[in-house]
């Protein structure tokens, strides 16, 4: 088997010209030197209702043509929660099921619901990336495997930061004509149109740097496929994906798309402190932000500086409770959607049931789906003092449950009536 050029991925990440299945036979095909185990690699793009539906569109690389069935009826017969498991909670991260159970065990994950199979009763394991690319798709790039799988911490680097690059280029797929073209470029860097905002002399110097920097990571004196890697980022700006067009004679240009990922609005942030933020709520690293959004990391440390000061917050771990402090989620499952408004007074909200900040902040992060281990990891403490704090938070909310403490999140306020509609008004 050739060995893995994480390069060749990126490539395909930014290919416009092709057919989705095309794109998706073309990342598999790349991705199986890393990630095949025995049953080849699969790719597969769903639509945001994970659950119950074939994939849009699926490729299927090294495998026969029973482990591509498999998967799409694996798909289709996962309850709810387990599709909900898979992709929710591990977007952006390459990881294995095994680990996955290990830190939360979910009985809706099981391989051997899919008949009675040979297939079906020797796979134990999977290894994937789950890809964002909201409001509407989902990307997986992952493989089956016989025996349980452990992923090492340099290919979770390595794909992380692929991860940023499919994302992106599933944003433009998506975007279609709609993501509009800002600038041109010669593969020297040098460049020749420029329009809005892309004008700007920072903007340009940024992106011929970004193209050099593209250009030595594709060429052949790079060092290792990681310091290429490192080279290609993943956005210039935090608002531009880089992408090659071809003249009629032939000739190549790089072109700068407007692409920015979606990111939250907290009250008071510009928008890219909403994307450091949000970033950062999740866990990731300054150096991995900078890769993703194509900035400095001392520009990252700045603004997550910035940010805190404006919020009035001292520790980065605080910051996944201002984004849910200031946002409204729309998660669209099982042809429901659930809409789940955070109000920004919610500590008033809660104030008569005697809530303390650190009990509210666990009880909304606990209401949004995180578990223990997350919400311990992003407020600097243990799973066993989450689960304390939670245990008090039902006592003091006379709940028994984290979907009776998700239902609450959407109530008005104890001791108030709900708002009159129209009718009760008149």
């Amino acid at each position: 088997m050739p060995s893995f050029d994480p390069i060749s991925v990126v490539e395909t990440a930014y290919r416009l010209d092709v057919t989705t299945d095309q794109w998706l036979l073309a990342l598999a095909h790349h991705a199986l030197p890393s990630l095949g185990r025995g049953l080849g690699v699969q790719a597969m793009i769903f639509g945001a209702q994970l659950n119950k539906t074939a994939p849009l569109g699926m490729a299927n690389v090294g495998a026969s043509p029973e482990v591509e069935g498999y998967l799409r009826s694996l798909n289709t017969t996962t309850p709810d929660a387990g599709m909900r498991f898979l992709y929710e909670k591990n977007m952006g991260r390459l990881i294995s099921l095994s680990e996955m159970l290990s830190s939360e065990p979910c009985d809706d994950i099981r391989y051997d619901r899919v008949g009675g199979s040979e297939l079906a009763r020797a796979v134990v394991d999977h290894v994937a990336l789950y890809v964002p690319a909201p409001p509407d798709r989902h990307l997986f790039v992952g493989a089956l495997s016989f025996r349980k799988e452990r992923t090492s911490a340099q290919d979770r680097q390595r794909w992380g930061r692929i991860g940023a690059h499919l994302g992106a280029g599933l944003r433009l797929r998506e975007a279609g004509i709609r993501a509009t073209t800002d600038a041109v470029l010669e593969v020297d860097g040098r460049c020749v149109h420029a329009e809005g905002d892309a004008r700007a002399e920072t903007t340009r110097e940024a992106f011929s740097r970004h193209v050099r920097a593209i250009e030595r990571a594709r060429g052949p004196r790079r060092a290792t496929p990681d310091e290429a890697l490192d080279l290609w980022q993943g956005l210039v700006r935090g608002r531009w994906s880089l992408v090659d067009r071809w003249e009629s004679d032939g000739r190549r240009y790089v072109v700068a798309r407007h692409n920015p990922p979606p990111s939250v609005d907290p009250r008071r942030l510009s928008k890219r402190e909403a994307q450091v933020v949000e970033l950062a709520a999740r866990g990731h690293a300054n150096k991995y932000i900078g890769y993703a959004l194509g900035l400095q990391e001392s520009t990252v440390s700045t603004l997550v500086g910035r940010a805190l000061r404006k919020l009035g917050m001292c520790r980065r771990e605080e910051l996944a409770w201002a984004l849910s402090l200031a946002v409204t989620r729309e998660l669209s499952w099982a042809g429901e959607r659930l809409v789940v408004q955070v109000c920004e007074d919610l500590g008033q909200k809660w104030e008569g049931v005697g809530l303390s900040p650190g009990e509210r902040a666990v009880a909304l992060l606990a209401a949004s789906g995180a578990s223990n281990r997350e919400i311990a990891s992003l407020r600097g403490t243990s799973p066993r003092t989450i689960a304390n704090q939670l245990h008090h938070v039902f006592q003091k909310l006379r709940i028994g449950s984290r979907a009776e403490l998700s239902a609450l999140v959407c109530r008005p306020p104890p001791h108030q009536p709900p708002p009159l509609d129209d009718t009760q008004a008149s």
